[in-house]
């Protein structure tokens, strides 16, 4: 039987591969790695050019996975994403020919640029593993399924605010910044020889072992007081608009206990959930105008609540 000793010596070993192909994923790569074994989605920001793409490549590479690609845009029609009918040689029948989004991950690039059809089919996708197909069908996704989308910053030229329903669809959203000169001078030299896609290290069936081992990380009742108290607390901040949902809550369990997996741990503590936090609430948090104007961010927001919360130990 797999544990999370296991686990955290497998999840290091591919954190490792990721970190020698992507540079600079080391400051992201856990929250990522986190949202995977917990089955979300992951939106990542930041500007063209930040390895976003590269980042989904490897990552479904590493982990033997299919891989596909979408580029989102105002034109994209829901048929471009899960498929159409195409009539047989003789015009008597149509049959069906699956579209990308038909994979295990699913890259959505520039997802704040698509139209609201083609996010609506989405979020069916996302929240519940199948799409309705253009012939009226049903169809399942492929197990394990995961989205990995990518989003410009919001003043980029012809984008929009996503839909509150379809950001809260992402268990984590990550923001990529700049890498150190360090990396970036690693990168540099490392991009002047052809690279190519590593090979795996895992097998799609060592993700849903690893999966349903996350499922039982223990999570005692001081933990589930602290993540209470803490989306309670962002609800009753005067920076916040519009705090965290009961799904919020439900989502920083998940991720929490998978990144007490990777760390090798059978139970959740209070600083697995605060480190998950920003990654975690940061999108679903809508701060009001005067708290903008002053400069606030929904990290520095979060970070000030978890500080005045009482940081309980909590074991098995």
């Amino acid at each position: 039987m797999m544990t999370p000793a296991h686990l955290s010596a497998r999840s290091g070993e591919l954190l490792a591969r990721l970190h020698s192909h992507v540079f600079g994923s080391g400051q992201y790569s856990k929250a990522v790695m986190a949202a995977l074994l917990a089955r979300g989605h992951v939106l990542l920001e930041g500007l063209p050019g930040m390895a976003k793409t590269t980042l989904a490549k490897t990552m479904a590479s590493l982990l033997g996975l299919y891989f596909k690609r979408i580029q989102f845009s105002a034109d994209l029609m829901p048929q471009d994403v899960v498929g159409n009918l195409v009539p047989s040689p003789d015009f008597k029948s149509y049959q069906f020919v699956s579209g990308p989004i038909f994979t295990n991950l699913l890259l959505a690039d520039e997802i704040n640029r698509a139209s609201p059809k083609a996010l609506a089919l989405l979020l069916e996708a996302m929240e519940e593993g199948q799409v309705t197909t253009i012939d009226g069908n049903t169809r399942s996704l492929p197990v394990p399924f995961m989205i990995i989308a990518t989003q410009n910053p919001h003043e980029s030229g012809g984008t929009y605010t996503l839909p509150d329903a379809v950001v809260d669809r992402f268990l984590v959203r990550v923001r990529l910044s700049y890498p150190e000169s360090e990396e970036e001078l690693s990168m540099l030299r490392a991009h002047q020889v052809p690279r190519s896609i590593p090979s795996a290290v895992w097998t799609p069936e060592e993700l849903l072992a690893y999966q349903a081992l996350v499922d039982r990380i223990h999570v005692s009742d001081t933990v589930y007081d602290y993540v209470v108290r803490l989306i309670r607390s962002t609800r009753n901040d005067s920076s916040v608009s519009v705090g965290a949902s009961p799904r919020a809550g439900l989502a920083l369990i998940r991720a929490s206990k998978a990144l007490a997996a990777i760390e090798g741990m059978e139970y959740v503590t209070p600083d697995h959930v605060r480190t998950m936090t920003p990654a975690v609430l940061g999108h679903r948090l809508r701060l009001t105008p005067a708290a903008r104007r002053g400069g606030a961010g929904p990290d520095s927001v979060l970070e000030r609540i978890c500080r005045s919360l009482p940081l309980a130990e909590a074991s098995g």
